[in-house]
């Protein structure tokens, strides 16, 4: 079983835990060349304000975890993993302007995010607008989003998440979450917090 499969277990058991997922972001492109995204049967990419600047990957319980409800469309699951289809969902904000009056659902684009390194993806999913994956939701703005399933775009450096019941103590929860990831990952560093 992988490590993050090992951790989210154990996320799962602490006492009062409802949803445990992870996520992690990755930048696209490199400095001074940004990615490029295209519509299937488009040959231009988009411009920079309509293409995602990152890809947040998650866990098939992440939108579970953070409260975040789905418009249109499935969230992922174990089957999304490496070797089949790549699949991604995509925030309202995207979908309402990559393909106006039309469903997402089924569409495909490409993000090629250097010289001979892309991927086509087909949308699965239309998430509501959000800021759920932002680091600062207070200077975040509206932009697109893109998610994939974890087992298909996965990092070396992940953020768990735990949603647990209002009722708990926050600092036993933190406690007790950062025990179990101290526990997994017992030569990294372990940063916890409240949000």
């Amino acid at each position: 079983m992988p490590i993050t499969d090992r951790i989210l277990a154990g996320l799962h058991a602490l006492p009062g835990a409802t949803d445990a997922a992870l996520r992690a972001s990755t930048r696209l492109g490199t400095r001074g060349a940004p990615a490029e995204v295209r519509l299937s049967g488009d040959d231009r990419p988009l411009p920079a304000s309509l293409a995602p600047s990152s890809v947040v990957s998650v866990s098939h319980g992440y939108f579970a975890a953070t409260g975040v409800r789905l418009a249109s469309g499935r969230t992922f699951n174990d089957l999304d993993r490496e070797g089949t289809v790549p699949v991604a969902i995509i925030k309202e904000w995207a979908a309402r302007r990559w393909w106006p009056g039309e469903s997402a659902l089924g569409k495909t684009f490409r993000i090629d995010s250097a010289p001979g390194a892309g991927v086509t993806l087909t949308v699965v999913g239309v998430a509501r607008d959000n800021k759920a994956a932002q680091p600062n939701v207070l200077l975040s703005g509206e932009g697109p989003e893109v998610y994939r399933p974890y087992l298909q775009a996965p990092s070396a450096f992940p953020t768990f998440l735990v949603r647990v019941d209002r009722r708990m103590a926050p600092a036993g929860v933190l406690r007790s979450f950062r025990a179990a990831l101290v526990a997994s990952v017992p030569d990294r560093p372990v940063f916890v917090s409240l949000v």
